[in-house]
């Protein structure tokens, strides 16, 4: 029996057990890159999210910009109408109650035509402004308590001012009609208790979030840059997520504010879809500047790197 011994080229073995060493370090990088890009993802939205509740709770504190976003509810056909329509019914029923002959008179028409009149003009609208920015500091009260009852929100218009600032002639008529009664306001309801306790809820995880978020994002970012196994190019990835980010945030609001609130219901849904909106106008454009502050950046980054080899390996050395 013939034995034969058959000698393997070193050359050979040398080069399989090479290529499953580099197929090995070549998914250990790929499963790198992947958890390194969700990291910094994650870090870039926390981040996007702290400048979120950081603005908007800027504008919610901030009473000019409360009164600012207040106002333009004034400016609503629904909220007009509920106010002229429970101004006129208050008049008309302290009126009647004083003897007054309403019928005989014509009164009814007379005093909604005034209180129609009254809401179109310009100094309703800053009679309302002046009630939302008085209501302002009992709303962040509210807000700031979680131990306080919770209670409907609404904004007071005084009735007889709003008639008075339209018709000089009749407004001394319908003062000595009613004497020393006092005509009660038209209060517009911005939110009920319930709904009140739901934002005061969204309050707190906004102040959690002003607080912490920009720390747990720039967590994430470090761990995302520490287990990258190309950590020239994390910033420009980095930059290049935050700007698409932002610009869909930005989108996203711009299309929200856009679309104003909603005609078809009553004066209390537009007040509070107003009120729900009041960081929107800094925030909209703060978001847009980040976009396209962070594109920039990534695109600057990318170029000097390509320009200086950061896209070539080293040659191997034999």
């Amino acid at each position: 029996m013939r034995i034969t011994f058959v000698r393997r080229d070193a050359r050979a073995l040398s080069s399989t057990v090479s290529s499953t060493h580099r197929g090995v370090a070549l998914r250990g990088s790929f499963g790198r890159s992947a958890l390194s890009t969700v990291l910094a993802l994650f870090g870039v939205l926390t981040l996007l999210g702290w400048l979120a509740c950081t603005m908007a709770l800027r504008a919610l504190e901030d009473g000019p910009a409360f009164a600012s976003a207040a106002s333009k509810v004034a400016s609503s056909p629904v909220l007009r109408n509920e106010v002229a329509t429970r101004a006129s019914d208050q008049v008309l029923r302290k009126l009647a109650a004083s003897g007054v002959d309403i019928e005989g008179l014509g009164l009814d028409r007379v005093i909604r035509r005034l209180t129609g009149a009254a809401v179109t003009t310009p100094a309703f609208q800053a009679g309302w402004t002046k009630a939302a920015a008085d209501a302002h500091d009992e709303i962040l009260a509210q807000l700031k308590e979680p131990n306080r009852k919770a209670a409907p929100v609404a904004v007071n218009v005084d009735v007889v001012a709003l008639i008075g600032g339209t018709d000089t002639a009749v407004m001394p008529i319908i003062q000595g009609a009613l004497g020393d009664q006092t005509v009660a306001v038209v209060s517009v309801q911005v939110a009920d208790a319930q709904q009140f306790n739901n934002w005061r809820t969204a309050y707190r995880v906004a102040e959690f979030g002003r607080k912490w978020f920009a720390i747990g994002g720039g967590a994430l970012l470090l761990a995302g840059l520490l287990i990258s196994p190309r950590r020239r190019w994390f910033l420009p990835i980095t930059l290049l997520m935050l700007g698409v980010c932002a610009g869909g945030l930005a989108l996203g609001l711009h299309a929200l504010d856009a679309r104003g609130p909603d005609q078809a219901g009553s004066a209390t849904a537009v007040a509070a879809d107003v009120i729900r909106k009041v960081g929107l106008a800094d925030l909209i454009p703060t978001a847009t500047t980040v976009a396209w502050a962070a594109i920039g950046g990534a695109v600057v980054l990318s170029f000097i790197f390509l320009a200086s080899g950061g896209g070539r390996r080293p040659a191997a050395t034999k």
